[in-house]
């Protein structure tokens, strides 16, 4: 069986729901991110970090905490690896504009992997501090 509700994906007999987070993490820095055909919402988040070691994402309505496994750049965008458990999620995100002094309004992609499937998601937000 193959789910599909994203751009991309592929599963084995596994259908996961992303749901939106509850805890928004904001210690100074933040970043958050929904769905690029929604408008963006503090309600309707799929992913919150603190851009330094934490993050939450909310998979068949339970939250999950990730900790920052690596970050880098790659031409224009900017990429983390956030890990927690079974799940491993890839922000890969490009900065469309400067809203403020520290911060821009991203648009990227959002990645959930796990043993036997990824999902693709395309997402749109803001991070700064």
């Amino acid at each position: 069986m193959t789910s599909c509700t994203s751009d991309q994906s592929v599963s084995f007999d596994y259908v996961f729901k992303v749901g939106y987070v509850e805890t928004i993490l904001n210690d100074g820095c933040t970043e958050a991110y929904t769905y690029d055909s929604i408008p963006l919402d503090k309600s309707k988040l799929i992913f919150s970090s603190d851009r330094m070691e934490s993050a939450n994402i909310n998979v068949n309505h339970e939250e999950l905490s990730l900790k920052k496994d690596t970050s880098y750049t790659v031409g224009q965008e900017y990429i983390e690896v956030w890990k927690g458990g079974m799940w491993t999620v890839e922000t890969k995100l490009h900065s469309v504009k400067q809203t403020c002094d520290e911060c821009s309004y991203n648009k990227g992609t959002l990645t959930i992997k796990a043993t036997d499937f990824i999902k693709v998601f395309k997402v749109h937000g803001e991070s700064g501090c």
